[in-house]
């Protein structure tokens, strides 16, 4: 129960909150499988607000526990956070291979969603060349398991490889596309990340007004996101804005 809470807690955008429970639920449990999957939830919450010394420590002493772990699920659960954490970290290589040991070990749908993303992510990071049907596929399978927040993640995926590609009209129709969808479903996280990664495009493509009105949204989004990359590309977009309209005093602030 106090997992869900937790789960409940980083869906609302609280994740002191969660992290509270989290670790006092990793520390105090007896069970092998609880204290894995809290730590597990652990890891996702530190990597998603880049706490990545505290993630990193987690993971330490949650992989030890995987072989002890007979729930495959659970098992898999943790080794995707491992993945998370490792893209975010920029071991891309590394996250790759936690996501590829899920994939290869007839994943349940959520969780084979969740490594083909993780290893579609890992294959950018490190520069390879990815298939557009691959992620197309990652797409179809989210939405296949009703996972909108794994499918709207899915496509930013798209965008950056049709933006690296050019195509950047392209990837802003995308993302605007499926905004008001990501919007709904209220996850500030993934919210800001289409905001700022249209603020970057727009002002790619010289749309000014566009970009500043998209990077305030992100900022918007509050504590909700802070330490988050979305956040931080929202207020270099300002910046620039600020300093091609030869602002120094907003630039600066």
């Amino acid at each position: 129960i106090r997992l869900m809470r937790a789960h409940g807690y980083l869906l609302e955008g609280k994740p002191d909150s969660a992290i509270r429970d989290l670790e006092e639920v990793r520390v105090s449990a007896k069970d092998v499988e609880i204290k894995y999957r809290a730590a597990a939830m652990l890891a996702n919450t530190y990597a998603g607000n880049r706490k990545f010394e505290q993630g990193l420590s987690t993971l330490n002493e949650m992989l030890p526990l995987a072989p002890e772990v007979k729930d495959r699920a659970a098992r898999h659960h943790g080794l995707l956070a491992a993945g998370i954490l490792y893209n975010r970290v920029g071991e891309f290589k590394l996250a790759g291979e936690y996501a590829s040991q899920v994939a290869g070990d007839g994943p349940s749908g959520r969780n084979r969603c969740i490594a083909e993303n993780l290893i579609i992510e890992s294959m950018q990071g490190q520069g390879k060349e990815l298939a557009e049907d691959q992620i197309f596929r990652a797409i179809e399978h989210c939405e296949r398991e009703n996972e909108s927040l794994l499918a709207g993640f899915s496509r930013t995926f798209l965008a950056r490889k049709w933006h690296g590609e050019g195509k950047t009209a392209s990837a802003i129709a995308l993302l605007e596309k499926h905004l008001p969808g990501v919007e709904k479903t209220g996850y500030p996280v993934l919210v800001a990340e289409y905001l700022s990664m249209l603020a970057e495009y727009r002002l790619k493509m010289s749309d000014i007004q566009g970009a500043e009105k998209h990077a305030r949204a992100a900022v918007a989004q509050g504590d909700s996101i802070a330490g988050s990359l979305p956040l931080v590309m929202a207020h270099r977009v300002l910046y620039e804005i600020a300093s091609i309209q030869g602002n120094p005093v907003r630039a600066l602030e």
